[in-house]
């Protein structure tokens, strides 16, 4: 965990990975590798653990506390103010076979086994066993590497390992061993690499003749592919993690056999800040909404041209809706329909309306926005926001599908962020390399003249930075509410964001869109952060916008 955490760069955390699942015995890889990819649950309160811990190291509560304020680590406290152990500490796998046994024990004897624990472990090993016993082990490590580094200690593709790692397996030496062991029927259906799209450089008619472009909306989801080849259907993310979602993949299995479909996973609420990292948290059934065909009757197509994979999607895409809605002897929703539904975006020329209560497949068309000029596809760019999406994506239709970002194919062109002034008002540590920091941020603006909360962040700053709102939080702090602290209303940030709507499940009434934090507003005052009625007058003028779209449709 400590190369882990100092390690400066994802290849540095990816070989400490690799050097100890290579070198510790099989039984203690299982462990570490069930805590760094599932979550611990809580088997002991942390109330208790303090009392104990103070009661066995003969330290009065008040001196446990002034020190605890001062790290701001629990478990790091409370590691380094016990007396030194005098026994032997046990393996990993020994240690963790205690964990089921002190969360079904009464009292008593949880204080027993945790005693124990503290005469055998050393201080930087009763951080982690405090950590897992109370629930707040967080590893900060993205399962992707771990997929990395047990694929290199494999020699198997990526792809394999993450296959595996998606399947039943436990904590044991014998598991370990499997997953490690190369078996030619653990060989999933793997995912292509990704095409990427470049930020648009330039106005749009610099590109050329419109008519060489498919225009379609920039979805906000996850990107994945939905491959269906050798009897398999299986939802890859773009990092290269398995999508347990039943009813993508259900449906998934009515494609051919053979087919790839590449495409976003959508959602129709988002989380709070679900953008912080370009991801978004699926919070009601997604779909998914496909936009290009990479494999066809088990033949690659990815170097046939754009405007040849998309005729072929279109007649794949209308047939399987045709055959799902035949088989719930229900009418099939326009296309207009689809896209009203999910986003608001109507197709240019579409009048209908998807009729109501009719159900729409978990697998859909991304449709094309079939404009005949740069000035009017502007049009639509411009009141992306209002539609609630990101903005465009424009596709050349004689390139063909190239792994990572290539200039020219593929451009994003995006909506321009809104911004406003916060203060912060509360934080809690970070992960990873921040695991001692704190770096996640709340932050508000004036309602009245109260700080009504809206929006968590972590922070962008420079490290220098980050240093220094860290000391401002430790010495700053006026509340605990489990890890967030409140802290006095000091220190004022800008938040960009992409739009804002009306929510009855935030305090606030209104949610930030892809809220990121873009500097440290220094020579502002806290009196001269934005205000709550701002961003609701902002949210209800996009809803009533987005009303009167759609009416005229």
């Amino acid at each position: 965990m400590d190369e882990l955490e100092t390690a400066a760069s994802v290849e540095e955390k990816v070989a400490a990975l690799e050097r100890y699942f290579t070198e510790v015995p099989a039984e203690d890889a299982a462990w570490a590798l069930h805590l760094l990819s599932h979550k611990v649950k809580r088997a002991v309160k942390t109330s208790r653990l303090q009392e104990w811990a103070g009661e066995f190291s003969g330290i009065p509560p008040w001196l446990l506390k002034e020190c605890h304020d001062a790290s701001g680590d629990l478990a790091e406290t409370l590691a380094l103010m016990l007396p030194p152990n005098v026994e032997k500490p046990p393996a990993l796998a020994r240690l963790m076979e205690r964990l089921p046994k002190l969360a079904r024990s009464p009292e008593p004897e949880q204080r027993k086994l945790i005693e124990q624990a503290w005469r055998e472990l050393d201080a930087r090993q009763r951080v982690l066993w405090h950590k897992l016993i109370t629930g707040a082990f967080r590893a900060g490590v993205p399962r992707t590497l771990l997929v990395r580094a047990l694929a290199n200690v494999a020699h198997v593709p990526r792809a394999v390992m993450a296959h595996r790692l998606a399947g039943e397996w436990s904590p044991t030496a014998a598991d370990f061993r499997r997953l490690l062991h190369t078996q030619a029927e653990s060989e999933p259906a793997p995912p292509y690499p990704f095409q990427l799209a470049c930020a648009l450089e330039q106005v749009p008619a610099e590109l050329g003749d419109a008519q060489d472009w498919l225009a379609e909306c920039q979805w906000e989801g996850v990107r994945a592919q939905l491959v269906r080849r050798g009897g398999q259907t299986l939802l890859w993310s773009r990092e290269e993690e398995l999508l347990k979602l039943p009813e993508i993949i259900a449906a998934g299995e009515s494609l051919p056999e053979g087919t790839v479909l590449d495409g976003h996973l959508l959602a129709e609420e988002f989380s709070s800040h679900a953008r912080g990292k370009g991801r978004v948290r699926l919070l009601s059934p997604p779909a998914f909404m496909a936009y290009d065909l990479l494999e066809h009757g088990g033949e690659d197509w990815r170097a046939k041209p754009l405007s040849k994979r998309r005729q072929q999607l279109e007649h794949l895409l209308h047939e399987f809706a045709k055959n799902w809605h035949t088989a719930r002897r229900q009418p099939k929703p326009t296309a207009q329909g689809e896209l009203f539904d999910l986003m608001g975006m109507p197709e240019a020329g579409a009048e209908a309306k998807n009729p109501k209560n009719v159900a729409e497949p978990p697998i859909r068309l991304s449709p094309r926005l079939e404009l005949p000029t740069w000035h009017a596809l502007a049009e639509h760019q411009e009141a992306a926001r209002i539609r609630r999406i990101g903005g465009l994506i424009l596709k050349r239709l004689d390139a063909p599908y190239v792994a990572g970002r290539h200039k020219g194919a593929w451009w994003q062109w995006k909506v321009e962020p809104l911004h406003i002034a916060a203060v912060l008002i509360g934080a809690q540590l970070g992960r990873g390399r921040h695991a001692h920091r704190y770096t996640n941020y709340t932050l508000g603006v004036w309602d009245g003249d109260q700080l009504a909360a809206i929006a968590r962040v972590d922070s962008s700053l420079p490290e220098a930075d980050v240093q220094r709102v860290d000391e401002f939080v430790r010495a700053h702090v006026t509340g605990r509410f489990g890890p967030v602290r409140s802290v006095e209303p000091k220190l004022v940030f800008e938040v960009a964001f992409d739009w804002v709507m009306e929510s009855t499940r935030h305090r606030a009434g209104v949610v930030l869109i892809g809220a990121r934090l873009t500097r440290w507003l220094e020579k502002k005052s806290p009196h001269e952060a934005g205000k709550l009625e701002t961003l609701r007058e902002l949210a209800s003028e996009h809803r009533k916008r987005r009303q009167r779209e759609e009416d005229r449709y």
